[in-house]
């Protein structure tokens, strides 16, 4: 009888020898160390080569990747897709790409990020949904308007409407969809049914925008340049005073407001 038991030690060299033959080389770009994990790597790479001009764009649909090696593992997943004749090229930084689109998100997502910031597009105002995460926190719940995915970070938000198509976004259909429980408002059918699988018996509601300031710990709020300390504010004395004593009454109201209390289940 062939005896089928191995040592422990030879299931080890086995595990590394499958390992080794299904994992890629995570190896650096600019110097061609190689690292166990793509973490090891990515850390490496940032750390001991800040200056580094790899970089990696998708040409199929503009993503960026920190490591050849992921880029290339990314790259098999569009192997069915098919290539334009005419490549699309990026006029700031001569990235070329085979779709207008990819092009675009490459844009937007490199090149116009600051931009962005100082100039933020329309987003859907928070819901009067709240949510409760792992920790306890209170958190506000943000829906896409266009498909219905739920988020409880507006940039996040932001990041994932910018994947749907300009006409999607600017085209404001005549008749729009409202949820009666959290007052969140629908661009079509098909993403007001998507939100309504995201309530759950239970769920926690505040009354109005004022109660949804007071109860949520943090509050996701576009851009405010008047926020922002000056640098005046840094050496004249009580130059921030007041935004200081702005910062600081909000827990005190929260703690004297019994209407922050008052979250209504549905």
């Amino acid at each position: 009888m062939t005896n089928i038991l191995i040592s422990s030690e030879q299931r080890e060299q086995q595990a590394a020898a499958a390992h080794d033959h299904d994992e890629p080389a995570w190896q650096c770009d600019s110097c061609s160390e190689s690292f166990p994990s793509v973490t090891a790597a990515i850390t490496h790479k940032f750390k001991m080569h800040p200056d580094s001009s790899a970089k990696h764009f998708c040409p199929y649909c503009g993503q960026q990747f920190p490591l050849r090696v992921c880029f290339d593992l990314h790259v098999k997943s569009h192997s069915d897709e098919k290539v334009s004749s005419e490549e699309a090229a990026c006029s700031d930084c001569g990235a070329v790409f085979y779709q207008d689109k990819a092009r675009e998100y490459h844009y937007k997502s490199v090149h116009c990020r600051s931009v962005s910031i100082g100039q933020p597009k329309f987003c859907p105002p928070p819901s009067l949904k709240i949510d409760v995460s792992q920790s306890g926190e209170l958190r506000s719940c943000y829906y896409c308007h266009l498909c219905g995915s739920e988020y409880t970070v507006k940039y996040n938000l932001v990041r994932h409407l910018e994947r749907h198509e300009p006409a999607e976004r600017n085209t404001v259909p005549s008749d729009m969809i409202r949820c009666n429980r959290c007052t969140s408002v629908f661009y079509n059918q098909r993403a007001y049914t998507a939100h309504l699988l995201r309530h759950r018996e239970g769920d926690l509601f505040v009354s109005t925008e004022q109660q949804r300031l007071q109860v949520v710990d943090r509050v996701d709020q576009d851009l405010d340049l008047t926020r922002i300390p000056s640098a005046l504010d840094r050496y004249v004395p009580g130059g921030g005073a007041a935004r200081t004593a702005s910062r600081a009454k909000r827990p005190a109201e929260r703690a004297d407001d019994t209407a922050a209390k008052s979250v209504r289940a549905s």
